[in-house]
């Protein structure tokens, strides 16, 4: 069985990561100058509507990592929209990551290429976060071995 999203969930999927990016970027742009914003909603809205899931993930990523630039204030602010508007729980997010660090530190090692990237992805969602020390040292450790 594929771990690819089915065409109407991968629909779901490209809608609800774009709204997320979308609303990201907006808060970008109305707690700091932000002049890369009119350019990731034109890079945001051409790969939703090519349903290019991948290429949203990829921006995702990015735009995560900007949120390490964000204040505890701002931060929290976005979290507060996002919860708001979208019904994103960032904390329940980084809680399941968490979870998901515990069972492959549990393991020693990681098992496939695809809990390798998945690592990676936690750990950049982890640092920037900038909460998680520990677990962050830990998905080093596990990833350089």
């Amino acid at each position: 069985m594929s771990d690819r999203p089915a065409r109407s969930e991968k629909v779901g999927l490209v809608r609800s990561l774009s709204d997320r990016l979308l609303l990201t970027i907006a808060f970008f742009e109305s707690a700091q100058e932000f002049p890369s914003g009119a350019a990731l909603r034109s890079l945001i809205s051409n790969a939703a509507a090519k349903g290019d899931l991948r290429q949203l993930r990829l921006i995702e990523r990015e735009v995560d990592a900007m949120t390490s630039g964000l204040s505890i204030d701002q931060l929290d602010g976005l979290n507060a929209a996002l919860l708001d508007r979208l019904g994103i729980d960032r904390s329940a997010e980084l809680a399941e990551i968490r979870r998901q660090v515990r069972q492959l530190v549990e393991r020693g090692a990681l098992p496939s290429e695809k809990a390798r990237q998945r690592a990676e992805r936690h750990l950049e969602m982890l640092e920037a976060s900038g909460d998680y020390a520990e677990e962050v040292e830990i998905l080093r450790r596990l990833l350089s071995s």
